[in-house]
């Protein structure tokens, strides 16, 4: 695990008419897990940097970014490479964005094959690269010269067919939030708006970034490297998995996202209390049943469902949702099947990873639902 140094506060300015620059490392982090490392450097004419990504596998990225007089992004260049090429490793790949007026033109080429793009932009845009802290800075550096308290953007992605919506919202003299996909982003700021950290616990990626000193990307890439070779890569943050059983003749099936605990609080920390939950993560998880069930009380026809879950201290609930199919942050309670109270006890072992079972019990069994201290139970009878 890579640890954090000492924060440092930068600021831009001129120096003896030559354009001073600024540099920053970050590493961000899923719980206790070290998921990439950056360092780059920035001036009032641009900046450019390198990131480099540890899940599933270790990936490469050098990135340059050209300003306008504006502040505004005006080209934008990405290569990538695998950290280990070969089968089911990420393709080497180099593309560049160009933004004229309200259109960016974006050409990927991977290998033999070239894509491009050309993707409509509001009057403010910007490029995006997934646990870049460097592109999380430019937004604010760019509602910082907008004169802005809000800052409605448009993030585009080299290799992407569509645009991201998203707004820059100033919180206060050193925060500032950054819509992620209808979550916020909190980005803590110095005096001239430099990012000192991030902090995504209430989005769906839920890493956060914190800003070091002397930061050496390179030594850290080889030991990630290092545990590629020996067969122990990061792999996905929460790979998908399915667990199947028949019960009393009821063919049952639960599709579903596995996040690990990675150090930290899970129930009343990652997962709040009094909020849905998709139960797992990525795509709602997915429930089939071949036939009727009955649970406490309540008949759930055979079908597709999805399932949520609204944790609570003293007594959670279960969700059987009729829509499915969906990302698990599109949830619609008025599609709602039913709400199901859910059993709670402790387990004596820490769960790991997030862990959906059906455990048969004669013409019916349980649903359950488990990870750190904590086991959910749903009791059922095949009708």
């Amino acid at each position: 695990m890579v640890r954090p140094g000492v924060l440092v506060v930068l600021s831009f300015g001129v120096v003896g008419g030559v354009q001073a620059q600024a540099r920053a490392g970050f590493v961000t982090r899923l719980g206790a897990d070290t998921f990439a490392v950056e360092r780059y450097t920035r001036s009032t004419s641009g900046y450019e940097g390198d990131l480099v990504m540890f899940s599933p596998s270790t990936r490469f990225y050098h990135y340059k970014v050209e300003l306008t007089s504006k502040g505004t992004v005006g080209k934008f260049e990405l290569s990538v490479r695998p950290g280990i090429p070969g089968p089911g490793s990420t393709p080497a790949g180099v593309g560049t964005a160009v933004v004229s007026k309200d259109t960016a033109t974006i050409i990927f080429r991977r290998g033999e094959k070239t894509d491009t793009q050309h993707l409509k932009l509001a009057e403010q845009s910007a490029p995006f690269l997934f646990y870049s802290a460097a592109f999380w800075d430019q937004l604010t550096h760019q509602a910082r010269a907008a004169g802005k308290d809000s800052l409605k953007v448009d993030l585009f992605s080299i290799g992407a067919s569509q645009v991201i919506p998203t707004t820059v919202i100033k919180r206060g003299a050193d925060s500032v939030s950054i819509d992620l996909f209808g979550s916020p982003i909190y980005v803590r700021v110095d005096g001239q708006g430099n990012a000192l950290g991030t902090n995504g616990a209430r989005t769906t990626i839920k890493t956060v970034a914190q800003r070091v000193d002397n930061l050496d990307i390179e030594k850290i890439a080889e030991s990630f490297l290092a545990r590629e070779r020996a067969g122990k890569a990061i792999g996905q943050a929460s790979p998908r998995d399915t667990v199947r059983a028949t019960v009393g003749g009821a063919e049952l099936t639960v599709d579903y996202g596995r996040p690990k605990k990675r150090g930290r609080e899970i129930f009343g920390g990652i997962v709040a209390w009094n909020d849905v939950w998709r139960t797992g993560a990525n795509a709602a998880t997915q429930f089939t049943t071949s036939k009727d069930l009955v649970a406490n009380g309540v008949t759930i026809p055979a079908g597709t469902y999805t399932l949520w879950t609204l944790p609570n201290a003293s007594g959670s609930k279960l969700i059987i949702n009729k829509q499915t199919k969906q990302w698990g942050t599109e949830y619609h309670p008025e599609q709602d099947l039913v709400r199901l109270d859910l059993k709670s006890s402790t387990v004596s072992e820490a769960v790991e990873s997030f862990t959906i079972g059906i455990r048969p019990d004669g013409n019916g069994g349980a649903l359950t639902f488990a990870w750190d201290r904590t086991q959910f139970a749903l009791p059922f009878q095949v009708k």
